[in-house]
């Protein structure tokens, strides 16, 4: 996949002007990743190391380990926590934050990412907001589930807000993204865990979004264009790499924060500790 060979060629540029913390393996990271990309950034990126014994087990290393590993990634992102970005004396972090930002402070560089129309933006956000609510949540819960009920009920919650966003958000555009022709903020932010959809879910769960269905034709030309895209092409890394970072959340003994919020949020138990 093109991401694996971008992800080396990026480790290597260390005159760059911009510090990427990030991780190879996590969605809310390649969302930053990809607004760097669509903006034509010029950027290191920085691997950083979250999991005691790798990434398949999602077992979170304190915040101190973290800073002794690396005493700069910690410095950039405090809550021990990728993606981070540092530069010209700046240090930021959070991922729909990080790409705001750079739209904002850079907005002539590269694609666009969000509309001119204060109006427009409002839009973009609360689409954001309503796929980061109802989507993403489901991906974790579906994949996180011990039992079938539990998987079946996240199945139809996740089938609900894609359905929701194909019927709602993607019907009146005019072009295969949120802005039309622009791969823009919404898709930076939704389209890392669609991919996992088709990798990590169809794997350990047998789950696909169901091309048939055409209250998601919508939303399955969205994924379409925008896996096509050369912005994301460039990073998309190998899918069964991916799919063998997620064991540790497929057999539920994930400590990492997505594992903790996801449990908090939908009653999985907690596993017990070996």
């Amino acid at each position: 996949m093109l991401g694996d060979s971008t992800i080396a060629q990026r480790s290597a540029r260390t005159g760059a002007r911009f510090r990427f913390y990030s991780a190879w393996f996590c969605p809310f990271a390649h969302r930053t990743w990809l607004a760097l990309e669509a903006k034509q950034l010029d950027y290191q990126w920085i691997e950083c190391e979250l999991y005691d014994g790798g990434a398949a087990t999602k077992k979170a290393l304190s915040l101190e380990e973290k800073a002794r590993r690396n005493a700069a990634f910690v410095e950039c992102c405090p809550r021990g926590l990728v993606p981070g970005i540092e530069h010209d004396g700046i240090r930021l972090y959070e991922s729909i934050p990080l790409v705001e930002y750079l739209e904002e402070a850079f907005p002539d560089s590269g694609c666009r990412l969000m509309p001119d129309a204060a109006v427009d933006r409002a839009r973009v956000r609360i689409w954001m907001g309503y796929a980061s609510e109802k989507v993403v949540p489901c991906y974790y819960r579906m994949l996180m589930s011990q039992d079938e009920e539990g998987r079946q009920k996240a199945k139809d919650d996740l089938l609900e807000g894609l359905r929701y966003l194909s019927q709602n958000a993607l019907t009146s555009v005019t072009g295969p993204f949120l802005m039309g022709d622009n791969f823009g903020a919404f898709e930076c932010m939704l389209f890392p865990h669609w991919l996992r959809f088709g990798s990590v879910l169809r794997h350990y769960r047998s789950f696909e979004v169901p091309r048939g269905d055409k209250s998601l034709a919508r939303i399955i030309a969205w994924g379409d264009a925008c896996s096509s895209h050369p912005v994301a092409a460039a990073t998309i890394v190998d899918h069964q790499r991916i799919i063998d970072s997620n064991t540790g959340y497929a057999d539920n003994t994930a400590t990492s924060t997505a594992a903790v919020n996801a449990r908090a949020t939908s009653g999985i138990e907690t596993p017990i500790a070996k």
